[in-house]
């Protein structure tokens, strides 16, 4: 079965940050139900902003894990 546009688009994104941004050390997740801990950081989540389409244009959510003391 065939990715989603949406899922097709995150995808490219992940890897394309994974492959451009050597801080997180491929530290660069899609999907993360628990926290990040403080030896996993710094990392990246990426995350839909939804997944229904209502013609109106979605923007993904981008979160940034420094882990700041």
């Amino acid at each position: 079965m065939t990715a989603s546009i949406t899922e097709q688009i995150l995808t490219a994104l992940q890897t394309a940050i994974t492959n451009q941004t050597a801080i997180v050390g491929g530290r660069v997740y899609r999907d993360r139900a628990e926290a990040f801990i403080r030896d996993e950081c710094p990392a990246i989540l990426i995350e839909p902003d939804t997944e229904t389409p209502t013609g109106e244009t979605t923007a993904a959510r981008i979160t940034d894990c420094s882990c700041a003391s």
